[in-house]
């Protein structure tokens, strides 16, 4: 994979393509960039997140008993 392509010189009959290649490129990954961000990890906690997460319904579980 690269990280950062340089294009130098294009030559006229490779225009065409180099647009359609940014075309898709813009559509496929920069515009849809901030829903990617927001979807990575597919919303899976680590094993310390999800330890938190009970910790904290255990003691909510707790409050609720107490004052019912």
């Amino acid at each position: 994979t690269a990280t950062a392509l340089a294009i130098v010189d294009i030559k006229d009959e490779d225009k065409q393509s180099l647009a359609s290649l940014v075309e898709a490129v813009n559509a496929n990954f920069t515009a849809k960039s901030d829903e990617i961000r927001r979807t990575w990890g597919g919303g899976i906690m680590g094993t310390k997140s999800q330890a938190k997460v009970a910790k904290r319904e255990a003691a909510l579980a707790r409050e609720v008993k107490l004052s019912a």
